[in-house]
């Protein structure tokens, strides 16, 4: 049985990114111009728990616990992101300045029961810690080699090493899942999936340089720290969110 068997082509790829941009700068506008958010590592954080409540609803309709039909990545993160904005209008009427903590424990205890669901599903650990393992070792690598280049701040900022934390975790999970987990698991994209069945190293070489220049662009061009931390947020929700997905899904077939 393959876990993963919906193939985006790339006409329905181009349409589902350009209507994602366009809601999600819809809700940057909302966030930012008309609530006066602060777009930082802590409204980061407090989004995290709902991409992880998302993740795992998704893996309960992969192994068939619910079904999957409406719970592809667009409308299931379109609804959780309904599911945001509400908790966060909520926690704004009690609190106007630490309204982002409780948005984030709100998202925790949302999270719990599904969390816990999921690690009594886990079998196979040692996959587990040996992806998350080399995810952190690759991570502390390029952090040290570019703090040796002089001038060289990419690394300098917490959200940047979440960035590409979230990035090399994507990339070695859905790697790992497709190496070693072949007969269960199928490459959903079609760039990714020509690249695999090109040679997994390329796959994986290509994949680390688009991310860091995806991270090197979105520093040199948008300098607005808003907006540059609300687009690395957005790559931040889609790599935790299929990166944590294979992680989860390869621990418990």
């Amino acid at each position: 049985m393959n876990l993963m068997i919906l193939s985006y082509g790339f006409a329905n790829t181009l349409i589902i990114i350009l209507i994602g941009l366009f809601i999600y700068y819809l809700s940057f506008l909302y966030l930012v111009r008309f609530r006066r958010t602060r777009i930082d590592l802590n409204f980061v954080y407090s989004v995290i728990p709902f991409v992880f409540i998302g993740t795992i609803i998704r893996i309960m309709g992969d192994v068939g616990l619910i079904s999957a039909r409406y719970l592809e990545y667009p409308l299931l993160f379109g609804v959780l992101g309904v599911v945001y904005l509400f908790v966060f209008e909520i926690a704004r009427l009690f609190s106007k300045e630490r309204y982002i903590k409780h948005i984030t424990i709100i998202g925790l205890i949302l999270l719990l029961p599904l969390l816990v669901w999921l690690l009594f599903r886990i079998s196979h650990w040692l996959y587990f810690f040996e992806i998350l393992f080399a995810s952190l070792l690759l991570l502390i690598f390029f952090v040290f080699i570019y703090s040796k280049i002089k001038d060289f701040n990419m690394f300098k900022t917490k959200i940047n090493k979440l960035f590409l934390f979230s990035e090399i975790l994507d990339i070695f999970a859905t790697s790992f899942a497709l190496v070693f987990f072949g007969d269960k698991f199928v490459e959903e994209h079609f760039f990714s999936s020509f690249l695999i069945s090109t040679n997994v190293i390329w796959f994986i070489v290509i994949k680390l340089f688009v991310s860091l220049l995806l991270l090197y662009l979105i520093d040199k061009l948008v300098k607005d720290k808003q907006e540059n931390h609300y687009y690395k947020l957005l790559i931040i929700v889609l790599s935790i969110s299929t990166g944590g997905r294979d992680l989860f899904l390869i621990s418990v077939v």
